[in-house]
C-alpha cells in the first residue's frame, strides 16, 4: 500500500471518490447498469400492462400531476431496492482500489460480493428502504395532510386561497421529505460496507453503521444529496422536454397550440409526429442512462467514509502500520458480537453462495 491511510475532510473525500470512479469506470458502470436494467425492465412492464400515467391529470405543481408524482415514487422505490442489493459490489471495489490498490478485477468476480449470502442481503435491503424511504415518507405525508386540513378549516374551505397556498406547502413538504430520507440514509447506510466488508449478521451491521456514522452524519447527507439533486435536475428535465415529443402529435389541441408552434419551429417536416409509446421508451431508457451514470458516486463515497470514521474512530490506520510491520495490533472498539476483523481488504468472494 503506497497511499498511507489517515482521516479526510469532505472534499478529499469527494476527489477521491471521483478518482476511483474515473480509474474504474467501466466496472463501476457494469455494476451500476444492473439495477438500472431491472428498473428498466419494471417500468416498461408497467407501461405495457397499463399504458403511460393512469388517465388522472390533477395538476400539482410545475405541471406535474398526481398520477406522474405516484409513478415516479413507486418506480424511485424500485430503483432504491435494487440499487441496495448491489451495493455490496461496490464496496467491495472501492475497498480494493482504495486499500490494497489493485487493478480493476473482472465484473462477475466483484459481482460475487452482491450474490454471496443474498438472502442476508435481501433482509438488509428491505430494512433499509423502510427506515430510509417509507418511514419518512409516511411522517412527511402526515405532516403535509395536517397542515392542508389546518389551512382548509382556517381558510374556510374557500378554493381560490386553498389554490393559491397548496403548490408551496407541496414543495416545501417534498423538500422536507427529501431531506429527512437523505438523513435517514446517513444514518444507517454504513451498514452496508460494514456488512462487506467485516462479514457481519443483518443486526449486528445496522447497528455497526449506525454507531460508525456518528459525527459525519451531516457530511453524508451532503454527499448523498450531491448525486440525488442532479440525478432529479436531469430526470426533470428529460421529462418535460419530452413533453413537447408526447404534444407533436396532439395538432388540433388549443391548449398546447403554442407549444406545438414552438416545438414546429426546432423540426423542419410538415406533419412529423412522434407516438407516445416512442417517447416512453426514450424517457425509460434516459432515466436507466442516468442511473447507471450518477449510480456508483454515492456507494463509492459511502465505502470511503466507511474508512474514514473507522480510521477516526478505531485508529484503523495505526492498526494497518503496525500489522504491516509485523506488530500485533491493539484491540479495536467494535459493537458487541462483531468479529475481530484484521483483514486489509475482504476475503475474495467464494463460489458458493451462503446466508
Amino acid at each position: 500500500m503506497t497511499t498511507p491511510l489517515r482521516p479526510m475532510n469532505l472534499g478529499e473525500i469527494l476527489d477521491r471518490t471521483l478518482d476511483i470512479y474515473r480509474s474504474n469506470f467501466l466496472l463501476f458502470a457494469g455494476i451500476a447498469v444492473i439495477p438500472a436494467i431491472a428498473t428498466m425492465g419494471v417500468e416498461l412492464a408497467s407501461y405495457l400492462l397499463w399504458g403511460s400515467y393512469p388517465p388522472y391529470t390533477l395538476n400539482l405543481v410545475f405541471g406535474i400531476t398526481v398520477a406522474e408524482l405516484g409513478s415516479m415514487l413507486g418506480f424511485y422505490h424500485f430503483s432504491i431496492f435494487f440499487q441496495f442489493l448491489i451495493w455490496p459490489s461496490f464496496a467491495y471495489a472501492t475497498s480494493l482500489s482504495y486499500i490494497a490498490e489493485k487493478p480493476a478485477m473482472p465484473l462477475h468476480s466483484v459481482l460475487r460480493a452482491s450474490i454471496d449470502r443474498w438472502r442476508g442481503w435481501l433482509a438488509l435491503s428491505g430494512v433499509l428502504i423502510l427506515w430510509t424511504l417509507v418511514l419518512p415518507e409516511i411522517v412527511t405525508a402526515g405532516m403535509f395532510l395536517g397542515i392542508t386540513y389546518l389551512l382548509s378549516v382556517v381558510a374556510n374551505n374557500d378554493s381560490a386561497t386553498m389554490d393559491a397556498v397548496l403548490p408551496p406547502v407541496l414543495i416545501l413538504s417534498c423538500i422536507a421529505g427529501w431531506v429527512a430520507i437523505g438523513w435517514m440514509s446517513a444514518t444507517v447506510s454504513l451498514a452496508i460496507p460494514s456488512r462487506t466488508l467485516e462479514t457481519l449478521s443483518v443486526r449486528t451491521a445496522i447497528r455497526r453503521g449506525r454507531k460508525l456514522s456518528k459525527g459525519s452524519r451531516f457530511r453524508l447527507l451532503v454527499v448523498w444529496l450531491m448525486p440525488a439533486i442532479l440525478g432529479w435536475i436531469l430526470t426533470l428535465t428529460v421529462s418535460r422536454a419530452l413533453f413537447f415529443l408526447r404534444s407533436s402529435c396532439s395538432l388540433y389541441d388549443s391548449d398546447i397550440l403554442i407549444r406545438i408552434r414552438v416545438f414546429a419551429t426546432l423540426i423542419p417536416w410538415h406533419g412529423w409526429c412522434v407516438s407516445s409509446s416512442v417517447v416512453e421508451v426514450i424517457r425509460i431508457l434516459s432515466e436507466a442512462a442516468i442511473l447507471t451514470l450518477l449510480g456508483p458516486i454515492f456507494p463509492i463515497a459511502l465505502t470511503l467514509f466507511y474508512y474514514d470514521q473507522r480510521i477516526r474512530l478505531e485508529g484503523y490506520d495505526i492498526e494497518r502500520m503496525m500489522d504491516a510491520a509485523g506488530l500485533i495490533a491493539p484491540i479495536q472498539t467494535a459493537p458487541v458480537n462483531a468479529p475481530d476483523e484484521t483483514e486489509l481488504v475482504p476475503p475474495a468472494p467464494t463460489e458458493e453462495a451462503h446466508s
